[in-house]
């Protein structure tokens, strides 16, 4: 047997975005080691607080731009967006400290982050958390 540790992703979204050398069905799951928390971030200054907020801002607006870093990003954003009835323009950032500071200046209406990412900058900071991508509630 051969063991390796990969990201979900790799398994979940990359077949979805092209081509790979690989069928997912071809690997069984033995543990998570580690979750993060991915989240919806915007200016906390922003004039809507909280995703419901964010919604109907953006409905007003006509479109909301969001700073994008992959394709499985997009992905989520897309589906969020089609869900709320929103229209999303997608802006490309080169990674998360990028999208932190294209969020924080003002650049895109909203971003998405790991919690590595975005507790510092939520807690008292200059982001607000619109939404966590979990399925789960979590505490902190």
């Amino acid at each position: 047997y051969t063991t390796a540790m990969i990201p979900s992703a790799a398994l979940s979204l990359a077949p979805l975005q092209g081509p790979v050398a690989y069928k997912p069905e071809e690997f069984a799951y033995l543990a998570t080691v580690m979750r993060r928390s991915t989240g919806l971030v915007a200016r906390a200054d922003a004039s809507f607080k909280g995703w419901k907020s964010f919604v109907d801002y953006a409905k007003e607006k006509g479109s909301v731009t969001f700073a994008t870093m992959t394709p499985g990003d997009r992905l989520v954003v897309e589906r969020l967006a089609k869900e709320s009835g929103i229209k999303v323009r997608m802006v490309p950032s080169k990674g998360g400290a990028e999208t932190r500071q294209m969020v924080m200046g003002g650049h895109v209406d909203f971003g998405l982050s790991g919690s590595i990412g975005f507790k510092d900058t939520v807690d008292g900071g200059p982001m607000q958390l619109l939404a966590v991508l979990d399925p789960q509630r979590n505490s902190d």
